[in-house]
C-alpha cells in the first residue's frame, strides 16, 4: 500500500458530518508487548508506544477517536552461533470506535479500530568468523492496513487506561529474520485535554 492516507481519510471523512457534542485532544503513552513474528525477532523485550488522538464524543456512549501513534520494539534474536540486533518502528494513522458500556464517557469501554501502518525494520547481523563480517545490516520498509481491538477504563474525564491488540501484515524480512505480521499487545495510559 503506497498511500496509507487513502485508507484512513475516507473513514474520518465519513464521520465528519456527525461532529458530536464534544471534541477533545488526547495523549497516550504505554508499553508494547511483542506478539508472534515480532516476539521471534526481539524476544521478550518490551517496547513502548506514544501517540496523540482527537476523541469525538457522541450520544449513547459512542466515541470516534482518530489517532497518530508511534510504536517501537527492539531486541536480539540469538540462536547460539549468530545473532541479529533487530529494531522495528511503526507509525500508525487510523481511527478507533469506542463504545462505553454505561452510555457515557466513563467506566468500561470497548475498542475496534482500523488504520494504516508504516513500519521500518532494521536488522544487524553479528557472527564471529562467519563470511559476513559483524555489523552487516539491512533495512526494510513496509505499509499495511492495521486492525486493533481491546478495552479500556475511563477513570475520570481526563484519565484512563486501555489494553489493545494491534496487528498489521507488512511482510518484512531481512537476512535471517522474516516478519510477516507486526503484532503487539499494548497497555497505555490515556490523557484527555
Amino acid at each position: 500500500m503506497k498511500h496509507p492516507v487513502i485508507v484512513v481519510l475516507p473513514i474520518v471523512l465519513m464521520f465528519t458530518p456527525l461532529v458530536g457534542k464534544e471534541v477533545n485532544f488526547g495523549f497516550q503513552v504505554g508499553i508494547a508487548m511483542p506478539q508472534g513474528d515480532v516476539k521471534s525477532a526481539v524476544g521478550d523485550q518490551k517496547g513502548y508506544t506514544v501517540g496523540i488522538n482527537v476523541p469525538i464524543d457522541f450520544n449513547g456512549g459512542n466515541t470516534l477517536r482518530p489517532h497518530l501513534n508511534y510504536l517501537t520494539n527492539r531486541g536480539t534474536q540469538d540462536n547460539g552461533y549468530q545473532s541479529n540486533d533487530n529494531i522495528l518502528a511503526t507509525i500508525s494513522l487510523g481511527a478507533d470506535w469506542l463504545y462505553y458500556v454505561n452510555k457515557s464517557t466513563a467506566g468500561l469501554y470497548f475498542i475496534a479500530g482500523i488504520g494504516a501502518n508504516y513500519t521500518k525494520f532494521d536488522s544487524t547481523f553479528n557472527s564471529p568468523g562467519y563470511i559476513l563480517s559483524d555489523g552487516y545490516s539491512t533495512t526494510r520498509y513496509g505499509t499495511a492496513v492495521a486492525f486493533n481491538a481491546g478495552f479500556g477504563w475511563q477513570f475520570s474525564s481526563k484519565f484512563g487506561t486501555e489494553l489493545q491488540y494491534n496487528s498489521a501484515s507488512p511482510n518484512l524480512s531481512s537476512w535471517q529474520t522474516s516478519i510477516h505480521n507486526v503484532s503487539n499487545l499494548t497497555l497505555s495510559l490515556m490523557l484527555r485535554f
